[in-house]
């Protein structure tokens, strides 16, 4: 069952997306929510060519980079507690600088059921590419979260199955998390003929239906559209609350359907998307 969130607050990028979907989930499975504000400070300590007599200037610039960062991340996590507060909620939560956010996140992710994060989140970086690195190990299975699209209320859920272990884990999350109860839930299965398709999408649908949940399978055939349009025009379709997936999938010809697919729906989702590897 869900009872700890942490929300992992980007300083680079902030939107309230991930704290609004972190509060309504601590309301409806009475669980706690967490808060950490990571800062990329690998800058600090990067092997930048100094020229003579330029090494204190550069300690004075990069206090001063220092000093910043730290009144952008104080600022954001007074901003969540008060936002917590009006929600009836109490969060504990702190800033952390961190020469690897991702490994640092993980560490933090330990003590809790699921990390919430925004879709756009750079986490200091200059790109996402945090997200996979955390993904390589994650813990805790990983919520991203449009800024324009919050989980804020039930819905459909969508689960993408491909029969990989990653994407049987996803399954097993959602039950094991709580978050499926009471919901209409799709799972779609994507294969070279629709055969397959269906036979793996059954296959999901009857782990989650052994479980009293309400399920229906769908199976899809690649066609002209590739499987990330077919998975977002699905959701939207269903007008879906969250998206389920393994991340990353099969090896071989799967690797470049659904790994890929997992690298373009991390960005491009219209909706909130659950991560498990």
């Amino acid at each position: 069952m869900l009872k700890r969130i942490l929300v992992a607050l980007d300083t680079t990028h902030p939107t309230p997306a991930p704290q609004a979907t972190a509060f309504w989930l601590a309301h409806r499975m009475q669980a706690e929510v967490n808060a950490v504000v990571l800062v990329d400070a690998s800058p600090l300590s990067s092997g930048e060519a100094v020229p003579a007599g330029g090494l204190g200037f550069r300690q004075a610039r990069d206090r001063q980079r220092e000093a910043h960062w730290h009144e952008e991340a104080d600022a954001d996590l007074l901003a969540i507690r008060c936002s917590a507060l009006n929600e009836g909620l109490t969060l504990t939560g702190d800033c952390l600088f961190s020469q690897n956010p991702a490994q640092d996140l993980s560490r933090r992710a330990l003590g809790h059921d699921l990390v919430v994060v925004a879709q756009n989140a750079t986490l200091g970086g200059d790109d996402m590419r945090w997200i996979e690195s955390y993904l390589d190990n994650a813990p805790r299975p990983l919520l991203v979260v449009p800024p324009a699209m919050p989980l804020v209320s039930e819905g459909t859920i969508l689960l993408a199955y491909d029969g990989s272990a990653n994407s049987a884990r996803a399954l097993q999350q959602l039950v094991h998390l709580g978050l499926g109860a009471g919901q209409a839930l799709r799972v779609v299965s994507i294969s070279q003929t629709q055969a397959e398709a269906d036979r793996l999408a059954q296959e999901g649908a009857a782990y989650l239906a052994a479980h009293g949940l309400n399920v229906r399978p769908q199976g899809l055939v690649v066609g002209q559209k590739q499987p990330a349009e077919l998975i977002n025009t699905l959701a939207v379709s269903l007008d879906a609350s969250l998206l389920v997936l393994g991340a990353f999938g099969h090896r071989s010809w799967k690797t470049r359907l659904f790994g890929s697919t997992t690298r373009i729906l991390i960005r491009q989702s219209t909706v909130p998307v659950m991560l498990c590897h």
